[in-house]
């Protein structure tokens, strides 16, 4: 992923007049900033190794990154089906995913975006099938107290302005990506 998360629960403390302690120039930097460059450099690396390193890619706005997560997800899966082979699901750390300053404090004050609630509805969908069969699952989940669980996938339920690129890769190329890019988990098959 390319970017921290947090930005509508970030503007959504700023219309109920939350101070945000100097969070807003890292926010506000990032929401001018394009991601092209990212984009480029993919490209040159291809170029450099004579293959794609992307599998799959989303940028991360009104669905927040569960609901992106879930669409990459299950169009891979129709493909592979089409194609006779083992669906993919999705190993999510949620203690690796980065959050703009303050953000987790919003959200232990029940700060929440305007779109959160539908996006629940999309987690709540997906959580709720078996744990083997769902298409992401979280590593670590049973040692999480709930409170902390809770909070993690509020911040992946947060619609995004101009949000972070999320992209699928081999793992083989984690080390050429790491300096733009972070790990949020990896793709496993069913």
């Amino acid at each position: 992923m390319s970017r921290p998360l947090g930005v509508g629960i970030y503007f959504a403390g700023q219309m109920q007049n939350i101070n945000m302690l100097g969070g807003s120039s890292e926010v506000i930097n990032n929401l001018v900033k394009s991601q092209q460059y990212l984009i480029d450099e993919i490209y040159l690396f291809q170029n450099q190794f004579k293959e794609s390193l992307v599998n799959a890619a989303t940028d991360i706005t009104g669905y927040g990154f569960i609901g992106h997560l879930k669409e990459m997800v299950e169009s891979s899966n129709l493909y592979r089906q089409s194609n006779n082979l083992e669906s993919l699901k999705v190993l999510l750390d949620l203690f690796a995913f980065k959050a703009y300053s303050g953000v987790f404090d919003l959200i232990r004050k029940d700060v929440k975006s305007t779109f959160f609630e539908s996006n629940k509805e999309i987690f709540d969908k997906i959580y709720k099938v078996n744990k083997q069969k769902r298409i992401i699952n979280f590593l670590y989940e049973n040692s999480l107290d709930q409170k902390t669980f809770n909070e993690r996938i509020s911040l992946l339920l947060d619609p995004q302005t101009c949000g972070p690129l999320l992209i699928s890769c081999n793992p083989k190329y984690e080390n050429v990506l790491k300096d733009k890019w972070y790990k949020v988990g990896e793709v496993v098959k069913m």
